[in-house]
């Protein structure tokens, strides 16, 4: 079967398929064998604006490289992908989050069948995270490139890989602001602010589900619920601790199968009222 088969597969609409799990980890491990073995050629054409900050740490060693292909063992891997100290004592704030966002194996987050557990495990395996935490200006930082990005992209000149790695770049950024240790760097205006960011952005998304599908709306739900229970939104909190479901997702990014809509519905009607 051909990877442009498989993606094809994955990505069918909502309405016509069920996207189950195990779907989705084939996916998911299509693109970790595109971004480990391939050129990534393309990039250029996928449309999303390049980093602006002009200290953004450029890895030596990436997907696409011979030296890359050379690489024996994922620890390997990870050890190569390291921002040396010097670099991380002088860049800028703005320069670390743009590193961080363009770091090689973020896309391992996905690998995990417990996508926040995935997640901790790439912020902590990369120096460049451990760095940007000790940032005051981080969190606002990463809402702002968050407010900037836009899930109604010009899709008709990607390519399916194309499209999914675009989809990924809200996972990824979603995944990240849902952390405590980046919610605390926000004023709880702030975070009052990144819930109603995304609500729109969960709602855009629903414009374009054949690209995000239920995953990408789960992202941006997990956001929102990770920011009311750190503010322990009373009505929220009281709902988690009453629904198994809706705890277990909150808790793991995991859906139960057959009350999907149910518990994102919850999620959204929730964060509509926290204002």
């Amino acid at each position: 079967m051909s990877f442009e088969v498989i993606i094809k597969y994955c990505f069918q609409p909502k309405n016509t398929f069920k996207m189950k799990k195990n779907n989705f980890y084939l996916l998911q491990l299509v693109f970790i064998i595109v971004l480990f073995f391939s050129c990534k050629k393309n990039d250029e054409n996928i449309n999303i604006k390049p980093a602006t900050a002009i200290d953004k740490y450029n890895f030596p060693v990436k997907p696409g490289t011979s030296a890359w292909a050379n690489l024996k063992s994922g620890q390997e891997m990870v050890d190569a992908c390291q921002v040396p100290e010097s670099v991380l004592k002088t860049i800028s704030t703005e320069g670390l989050m743009e590193t961080c966002l363009d770091y090689p194996l973020l896309l391992e987050m996905l690998a995990y069948n417990n996508l926040q557990y995935g997640t901790q495990v790439q912020l902590k395996n990369f120096n460049g995270f451990v760095a940007l935490n000790k940032r005051p200006d981080a969190g606002t930082l990463l809402f702002n490139h968050y407010k900037k990005m836009n899930p109604d992209s010009s899709f008709s000149t990607m390519t399916l890989i194309q499209k999914g790695a675009y989809s990924f770049k809200f996972t990824f950024i979603e995944m990240i602001l849902a952390q405590d240790e980046y919610l605390q760097k926000l004023s709880i205006n702030e975070r009052k602010t990144l819930i109603q960011e995304s609500l729109l952005k969960y709602q855009a998304k629903s414009n374009n589900i054949d690209i995000y599908g239920t995953f990408g709306h789960e992202t941006s739900a997990y956001l929102m619920a990770r920011i009311m229970l750190f503010d322990q939104y009373q009505p929220f909190v009281n709902a988690v601790n009453s629904d198994q479901f809706l705890k277990g997702f909150v808790t793991n990014v995991l859906l139960q199968s057959g009350i999907e809509n149910k518990t994102l519905n919850s999620i959204v009607n929730y964060s509509k009222n926290y204002k």
